[in-house]
């Protein structure tokens, strides 16, 4: 797969406006609008009024590109937000904060230049805490061959711990016209999984393979051990990190973490950086997660939405409990 960043060099407007400004992402459409005491949300918003945008942005997608099958991720909207591709309506998201891929390559122009708009609209009065506007999150292109695992289509989970045996489940997707066979393989550490997958045109299919990893480091809050777990469909490799652990909930012994007891001291984390606003940088929700296991907290309680990718990543890294 290949993840192309998407944030540099969109055309933003406010609707109504004749004025365009050229922004990067992640940005908070709502800091372009003047604070007003009298707006319907008031206090819960820091007087921010919502409001209608426009952003807009060209891709050059190459014409060797024909033959692949591309998706747009958008990490965040917010809220009522709608995507067109040379025009043509592909997507709408109705949740201003859940994380959304989009098929395009049907709405594509190979070797010419494509025009992405995305529309979106926050009325303002929708909550009781700042929650920003616009493409607040990151957005990415992904482009994969046309038999494919899916886009977040990798999931793991540790079954037991002594010895670990994990889990991997994948989704894969083939939108060709003719059926595919190709070798599936997993590689965790030492341990390793091989299969060949069958993938019938135009269909989706599942396949799950465990792995024995004899000698396998547990991440838990005070040792965030992460483990990388290369997955590869033919020619097609996707990598991603996981932490080998289990949680229960026991009555007498309280929360386990790896058959141990914990007890989480604990957060409330709104999704906006404060003089930032909602806009999700990388670095600024590292340095959150940072100062609060600074200050002794092993955990936090997302208040009220999906967090962010970067700021899951951080807490998988320097270990907080979500």
């Amino acid at each position: 797969m290949k993840q192309i960043a998407f944030d540099a060099m969109w055309r933003f407007q406010k609707k109504g406006s004749s004025k365009w400004l050229t922004v990067c992402l992640p940005h908070d459409a709502m800091q372009t609008e003047k604070r007003d005491p009298d707006c319907p949300s008031g206090a819960a918003t820091g007087f921010w009024p919502g409001g209608s945008y426009i952003y807009e942005k060209v891709l050059d997608v190459p014409a060797g590109y024909r033959d692949k099958a591309i998706w747009l991720r958008f990490e965040g909207i917010y809220e009522y937000s709608r995507i067109y591709v040379n025009g043509n309506l592909a997507a709408q998201s109705d949740n201003g904060y859940l994380d959304f891929t989009v098929q395009i390559d049907s709405f594509l122009k190979y070797g010419e230049a494509n025009l992405l708009r995305v529309e979106v609209d926050n009325p303002g009065q929708n909550s009781r805490w700042y929650t920003g506007s616009g493409l607040y999150r990151p957005v990415s292109m992904l482009v994969k061959d046309k038999a494919h695992i899916l886009p977040d289509g990798i999931r793991i989970r540790t079954l037991s711990l002594h010895p670990a045996v994990v889990q991997v489940d994948i989704t894969m997707e083939n939108c060709g016209d003719q059926e595919v066979k190709l070798p599936l393989k997993i590689e965790i550490q030492e341990a390793h999984a091989e299969t060949t997958a069958t993938l019938p045109a135009g269909e989706t299919v599942s396949e799950t393979l465990k792995l024995t990893l004899e000698e396998a480091k547990l991440w838990s809050h005070e040792h965030p051990e992460l483990t990388k777990c290369a997955v590869t469909l033919g020619e097609e490799t996707e990598t991603l990190r996981f932490g080998i652990r289990t949680v229960e909930a026991v009555s007498g012994k309280g929360l386990l973490i790896n058959g141990e007891p914990v007890k989480l001291y604990g957060a409330c984390l709104h999704h906006d950086n404060g003089m930032l606003g909602a806009a999700a940088h990388r670095d600024a929700e590292y340095r959150r997660v940072r100062k609060l296991k600074e200050l002794g907290y092993n955990a936090i309680r997302s208040a009220h939405n999906p967090i962010s990718r970067a700021l899951l990543d951080a807490c998988d890294e320097l270990g907080l409990y979500v």
